[in-house]
């Protein structure tokens, strides 16, 4: 057993000094997280390893979401280096949109989505550096990487060819290892950014007949464009009324504030959050905002000619209606 005690800088702690107090536990709560990084093997391997800091169990943290059904494990591979074998697993996280708020918090780490891409190198089951490209050319921090993490194992007997240090804080690759790595990232860094590019695709739902979407995203050489879908059957109901039924207006106006294609123009930049507004408060029961818009899309498309079953069948086709339930879905 290790047990640390009287820690400099902190002998007020138990003589009420409440300034004092709660720095320490601010602190305790940093140390916490960096010893469940560091030492996460230990914490849930058969070593039965036990961490307290303040009395509370460290908990181990998974920086590659193992146990999340859509991470994705890319090819691992075994490079050979001086009588030795340097054992690297590359992983793309699942998207923000697949992941719970409890989830996602936990993906992000202790320093953020940004700063926790890269490689994470482990040396006998400790890690020793998180989080970092290793310092590989042409291999900068971007948000559209944040899926992008790869384990690095590396042989205790290789310790000066990776200049690792008596702290075990910092390590710098082998020439001989660069190119490898710089291949390996460059890999798992493209699949990440595909992973964001295809669901921002999705969402934006780009592929979808004309009727679907009341907003039309483009981006032709270079430039991006957003245009109002004038085949929407309530923008075509209010181009034909010419604006005479102010409820139709109304409708039409909602949902063009609901729909505002985010996550399209998102995916175009090649970013990604977890925080894209969802329309009429996302995928459910419809509220009654919703149920007046889809009202006047149905009277439109009966006025237009259809049957009403076809109607209705046109709104459960057309976003955000195919993600809610009301009077079309039944």
């Amino acid at each position: 057993m290790v047990l640390w005690q009287r820690l400099r800088g902190y002998r007020d702690v138990q003589v009420g000094n409440k300034k004092v107090q709660q720095q320490f536990y601010d602190e305790t709560e940093k140390v916490s997280a960096h010893l469940g990084l560091v030492f996460a093997r230990f914490l849930k391997g058969a070593a039965q390893l036990e961490l307290r800091v303040a009395g509370v169990p460290v908990e181990p943290w998974d920086p590659f979401l193992c146990a999340h059904p859509s991470v994705r494990r890319l090819p691992v591979e075994s490079l050979p280096f001086e009588g030795h074998v340097v054992t690297v697993q590359p992983f793309v996280l699942p998207g923000l949109q697949r992941l719970s708020s409890q989830e996602a918090a936990l993906a992000a780490g202790p320093r953020g989505w940004l700063r926790q891409q890269g490689f994470y190198v482990y040396r006998r089951n400790r890690l020793i550096l998180s989080g970092s490209w290793l310092g590989l050319r042409g291999m900068p921090r971007e948000e559209r990487y944040n899926l992008a993490r790869v384990v690095v194992d590396i042989p205790a007997e290789t310790d000066s060819q990776w200049q690792v240090d008596v702290r075990k804080a910092t390590v710098v690759p082998p020439v001989a290892l660069r190119g490898h790595l710089r291949r390996i990232a460059q890999m798992v860094r493209t699949s990440a950014a595909d992973t964001v590019r295809t669901r921002g695709q999705i969402a934006a739902r780009q592929h979808g007949g004309n009727l679907a979407f009341a907003w039309n995203v483009r981006r032709d050489n270079g430039k991006i464009s957003c245009r109002i879908n004038r085949k929407h059957p309530l923008v075509k109901g209010v181009l034909e009324d010419g604006g005479g039924e102010p409820a139709r207006v109304k409708a039409l106006l909602r949902l063009l504030e609901e729909t505002v294609p985010v996550p399209a123009l998102r995916v175009l930049h090649e970013t990604d959050t977890a925080d894209d507004p969802e329309p009429f408060g996302g995928a459910g029961e419809a509220d009654q905002q919703a149920v007046e818009v889809a009202q006047q899309m149905f009277d439109v498309l009966v006025s237009q000619g259809r049957s009403p079953e076809e109607a209705r069948r046109v709104i459960r086709t057309t976003q955000p209606f195919d993600q809610l339930r009301g009077f079309w879905t039944i």
